[in-house]
């Protein structure tokens, strides 16, 4: 029982503390370079492997190993919350085809999407199992250690070109709509997903002629505790400004005992019922894909409402805006 415990805060800290890790690397750099001088061995030797990591193709990174790897901390970190996985409708799901999956809500952070959808997760029934890419921000992908940690679970750039590269290969993308706008919308006892606005993923998959899939992951604002910058200490204007510009929004999150470790919340993944959008449109218009985003939010709102009691969240209101 011990040892399987420290499996699962290894497996849960490999997700959590990469971007720490890599973040943090620089200034232990530039700090040894400063404190011991500019010909400090231990100082080359770190940025040497840094930058090689920084540049190295991802490819070929790719193995046995990293397979491996990405098996465990997949399996184990998901036994840390722990995660379920609970299909609407399960029959709805057809192999081989295609699916844009709309994953909500965003949270402070997503953490119930990467072991749920990685390439090696044993949660995902057999017609997804394998076959599915999280789309992740391209700002992840020039972190030394994230980038490869991401790839190997199977995210990708969340570029239109990558999505349209993996639909044409009937490969699913999972993505989240609201992004991180959501994160500066977050409200204790309150879910609020930021759709309205929010129409490529549905010109996406209108132009590719696959079907939209809501999710929903009951438990995940739970996971971390936070705090942000905003009024009335900073104006909004300015932390939408900066996190525009990094590609995250400034934010402080903390979780078990006040580390990074995420609090252990179960978390519930429900995937509902595919929408099918019509027939493919290379070109479609506004009124098509202003159709196709109110058929989604209304499919996530009626998915949560039929689950949210079942998941433990009976008396928190989902806001759509």
């Amino acid at each position: 029982m011990l040892l399987k415990k420290i499996r699962t805060y290894i497996a849960v800290s490999i997700w959590v503390c990469a971007v720490y890790i890599s973040a943090f690397i620089p200034f232990l750099v530039t700090y040894l370079f400063i404190s011991r001088g500019f010909d400090n061995i231990i100082a080359w030797s770190i940025s040497t492997v840094y930058l090689f990591l920084a540049i190295i193709p991802l490819e070929w990174t790719d193995g046995s190993l990293s397979r491996q790897f990405i098996k465990f901390a997949s399996y184990e970190g998901a036994d840390y919350f722990p995660i379920r996985l609970e299909l609407d409708s399960p029959e709805s799901f057809r192999e081989g085809q295609a699916y844009v999956m709309g994953f909500e809500p965003h949270s402070s952070l997503p953490l119930a999407l990467p072991p749920t959808f990685a390439l090696q997760s044993n949660l995902l029934p057999h017609p997804l199992r394998g076959n599915v890419h999280g789309m992740a921000s391209s700002i992840c992908f020039q972190l030394p250690l994230v980038r490869q940690l991401w790839w190997w679970i199977g995210l990708r750039p969340v570029t239109r070109a990558w999505m349209e590269k993996l639909l044409r290969q009937s490969k699913s993308v999972v993505l989240v709509p609201g992004g991180v706008q959501e994160v500066l919308l977050l409200e204790k006892n309150k879910e609020v997903l930021f759709l309205k606005s929010r129409k490529g993923f549905i010109r996406l998959a209108i132009r590719n002629g696959a079907p939209v899939v809501p999710i929903f992951a009951f438990g995940q604002t739970r996971t971390y505790s936070w705090a942000r910058l905003g009024p009335p200490i900073v104006p909004q204007s300015l932390v939408d400004r900066l996190s525009r510009l990094i590609g995250a929004v400034p934010i402080f999150m903390y979780g078990l005992y006040g580390t990074p470790l995420p609090h252990r919340t179960p978390m519930h993944v429900v995937i509902g019922k595919p929408i099918d959008l019509g027939r493919p449109s290379t070109n479609p218009t506004d009124e098509e894909v202003e159709e196709g985003l109110k058929t989604y939010i209304q499919a996530m709102k009626d998915l949560y409402e039929r689950y949210k009691v079942k998941c433990g969240q009976g008396d928190v209101d989902l806001v759509v805006v």
